[in-house]
C-alpha cells in the first residue's frame, strides 16, 4: 500500500469507514454487506453519468457561452453606440431580468426539466 491509498484508508476510517475499501457506516445503513442500495462490483459509482448527464452537461456548458457571450455583446453594442456610461445600467437590467426569473422559478409548484430550464435562456438572446 503506498503512502496515499494509507492515507485514502485512514481518511475513510475517520468518516465512519467510508474509505476507498471502506463502506462501514453506510453499509451498515443500508442492510449490511449486500444490503439493497450498495453498489456491487466495480464501476457503481460511474452508473449515474449516462447520456441524460451528459446532455445537461452540454446544455449548461452551450448556455454559459450563450449568455457571456451576450454579455461581451452588450458591452461591444454600447461601446459602438458611444454609450459606455449606461453598461452598467444595462447589465443591471439583464441582471434583474435574471432576478425575476429566478424567484418565478422558485415559486412553481412543480419542476421543470433542467434541459428546458438551459435551453430557454440560449434562445432568448438570439439575434433577430
Amino acid at each position: 500500500m503506498s503512502s496515499s491509498e494509507g492515507a485514502g484508508e485512514r481518511a475513510g476510517g475517520a468518516w465512519g469507514g467510508a474509505g476507498p475499501r471502506g463502506g462501514g457506516v453506510a453499509r451498515r445503513r443500508l442492510g449490511g454487506e449486500g444490503g439493497a442500495g450498495v453498489a456491487s462490483g466495480g464501476g457503481g459509482g460511474r452508473t449515474w453519468f449516462g447520456l441524460p448527464c451528459l446532455a445537461v452537461c452540454l446544455t449548461a456548458a452551450a448556455t454559459t457561452l450563450v449568455l457571456a457571450g451576450s454579455d461581451i455583446a452588450i458591452v461591444a453594442g454600447m461601446r459602438q453606440f458611444d454609450a459606455t456610461p449606461q453598461i452598467g445600467v444595462v447589465l443591471a437590467l439583464w441582471g434583474l431580468g435574471s432576478l425575476v426569473g429566478g424567484l418565478a422559478y422558485g415559486a412553481l409548484q412543480r419542476s421543470i426539466a433542467a434541459f428546458w430550464l438551459l435551453t430557454v435562456p440560449r434562445l432568448v438572446p438570439v439575434p433577430r
